[in-house]
């Protein structure tokens, strides 16, 4: 029984850790993609998802689209894994369950979502591409509030991961009440307010990500058999 515990923590801390490579791998690559984007990448005026179209103009645009593509991928799968192999941080209570098993369905539907948007570059199949592309957001924002709840009803698990989580679904409450009432995609300007809030929502959460993926690596070896437990973390 306790090397099957053993197994199931070390499964645990591996899904974390892709986690982190994911999250950083698609910070990393799209930066290489918008450096190697055909005719030069304006990042103020261009959306993000563009960095995935398989041509620009005419020209390839392999590279950039492979990097970028295959890295939100490996975020689609990251997303599920991260907050399924958190459920066990959160079993003390009835509330805290019941939003951690909650949020890890809508983290499945979100980590859904992005490998299907992933899968389906805007200039391809643009139609299924806008389909997967807000639910993202929808399911993004409703797995973080659930396991916000649950973090907050948790007494052990550290705060400063608390904050973290609150101060992302505050960004994206920003980001989605721009998106409804903000600037018009009609103006020069406004096209340029909105791609560039939702770049900052998108890179807000792969910070997020990234650190919660840390955290949870951390709590989990804290909680490993023989080794005490250490509430103060980093």
């Amino acid at each position: 029984m306790e090397n099957r515990k053993q197994i199931m923590q070390k499964c645990q801390q591996g899904a974390f850790i892709f986690g982190i490579i994911a999250t950083s791998l698609f910070v990393i690559f799209s930066i290489i993609a918008m450096t190697f984007y055909p005719g030069g990448y304006a990042f103020f005026s261009d959306p993000l998802s563009q960095l995935g179209f398989t041509q620009i103009e005419g020209n390839s645009n392999f590279l950039s689209s492979t990097l970028f593509n295959s890295s939100m991928f490996l975020v689609g799968i990251a997303v599920a894994l991260i907050f399924l192999s958190m459920l066990p941080f959160f079993s003390k209570t009835l509330i805290e369950k019941w939003f951690s098993i909650t949020g890890s369905i809508f983290a499945v539907f979100s980590g859904i979502a992005l490998c299907g948007a992933a899968l389906t570059p805007g200039d391809i199949n643009f139609e299924a591409h806008v389909k997967f592309a807000p639910f993202t957001f929808l399911f993004g924002i409703l797995m973080v509030v659930c396991f916000a709840i649950s973090m907050i009803v948790n007494k052990n698990y550290p705060r400063r991961y608390t904050f973290i989580t609150i101060l992302y679904v505050l960004i994206m409450i920003s980001f989605l009440t721009f998106l409804i009432i903000g600037p018009s995609y009609d103006t020069p300007e406004g096209a340029a307010f909105q791609i560039t809030t939702q770049k900052i929502a998108i890179y807000s959460e792969m910070i997020t990500l990234f650190l919660l993926s840390y955290g949870g690596f951390k709590y989990s070896q804290s909680r490993l058999p023989n080794i005490p437990r250490k509430e103060n973390f980093l």
